[in-house]
């Protein structure tokens, strides 16, 4: 049995996993952490001088925190915002030279096939097709998933962070910048609606971010398990559609949404409510697992 770490450095959040692997297929989650570093707040062109920064001292903490649980192992993966930003190597470098940790910058499609293996373990024992859908802050990750085996993948740069700021200008946010925000999804989202035909499917799964904040409003009305738990639909658009249409002060006074939240939650929700009709779902599972849990599992494994 030996301690491991999982760092997800995320467009929008830096995620930090420590974890006992006991076997194989077990292991037993120590400590989690997350921060919203915001790398892509200032564009996903370049990190800016703050979230740089911010970045660094959080991937400092996060370093004494693996050494404080004897941590023999750790593996950090970089997602949108690194394989975008002209000065992502530039961060690496300096992570490695303060804290000894590499950070490996994936491709999108490695970053959602990590996904579904994180989702994989959370919800086992769904054996229908299902399209996972994970939001992140430069980019989301679609994975079309069949007992276990992906039929489809794709990662698109539409994160929230990007739709919020080209789309979010007044608040409550304008009917004109919502219509503008879904013609955007619509020429952008092109390869998922044609994945949606030829692989017909009624059940989104919703991995990490805002779909954990849309959980803890229907807790009363969902089904749930260890990992993970399921609502019907019907019950989650009149829920977007009440939050989307509030002001920033108002969002506030809603106790599931946590303060790091509040700004771009409403250009998240419209994207997720722009899949739910595009697909004609009838049912909405929420996933406690994601990437950190992936790589895990690829660690258990070995590999």
């Amino acid at each position: 049995m030996i301690n491991v770490g999982v760092i997800d450095l995320g467009s929008n959040t830096f995620h930090l996993l420590i974890a006992k692997i006991i076997s194989p297929n077990t292991f037993e989650e120590l400590y989690k952490e997350a921060h919203f570093v915001k790398l892509a707040s200032e564009g996903i062109e370049k990190i800016g001088e703050t979230p740089f920064q911010n970045g660094i001292e959080i991937m400092n903490l996060f370093a004494q925190k693996c050494k404080d649980f004897k941590v023999s192992q750790i593996k950090a993966f970089g997602t949108a915002a690194l394989r975008s930003a002209d000065n992502a190597q530039l961060f690496v470098q300096q992570v490695f030279n303060k804290t000894g940790i590499k950070v490996q910058i994936i491709t999108g499609d490695e970053e959602a096939k990590l996904i579904a293996e994180g989702v994989g373990l959370a919800i086992p024992f769904i054996e229908e097709r299902v399209l996972i859908m994970d939001v992140g802050g430069g980019s989301v990750e679609f994975i079309l998933s069949e007992n276990g085996h992906i039929l489809w993948a794709k990662s698109f740069p539409v994160g929230i962070a990007i739709l919020y700021r080209y789309f979010h200008k007044t608040d409550p946010i304008s009917e004109g910048e919502i219509g503008n925000l879904r013609e955007f999804l619509s020429s952008s989202l092109v390869d998922l609606a044609d994945a949606l035909k030829k692989y017909p499917v009624n059940h989104l799964v919703g991995a990490s971010g805002t779909f954990d904040v849309l959980e803890d409003f229907l807790s009363e009305v969902s089904i749930k398990n260890k990992s993970a738990s399921t609502v019907e639909v019907k019950y989650v658009m009149p829920l977007i559609y009440e939050i989307v249409h509030k002001s920033i002060n108002e969002r506030k006074q809603y106790k599931e949404i946590p303060d790091t939240r509040v700004e771009m939650i409403v250009a998240a929700l419209i994207l997720i409510e722009y899949v739910l009709v595009l697909g004609h779902f009838n049912k909405l599972t929420f996933s406690s697992y994601a990437m950190k849990e992936g790589i895990l599992k690829q660690m258990m494994a070995g590999e």
